[in-house]
């Protein structure tokens, strides 16, 4: 899905699907489904949070990102 700003289109949810690793110690590849929110700051959508959600052996994991107390830059 997507987040329409009016000035175009940002991406909401994502899927992704990558090979799993052959190396049994770094157990990586497999399913993982993406989730970002955005916020208005000064005329920009900023990334807030973005939670990742990946499907392991034992049912899946979570890992969540959340930016807070966001401002843009004072021009040089």
């Amino acid at each position: 899905s997507s987040h329409d700003t009016g000035a175009g289109y940002l991406s909401h949810r994502l899927r992704l699907d990558l090979p799993r690793s052959q190396n049994r110690r770094t157990k990586r590849g497999g399913l993982s489904n993406f989730e970002d929110n955005y916020e208005p700051v000064g005329g920009y959508y900023i990334l807030c949070r973005r939670a990742i959600e990946t499907a392991t052996d034992g049912g899946s994991d979570v890992q969540e990102f959340v930016f807070s107390n966001i401002t843009l830059l004072e021009a040089a």
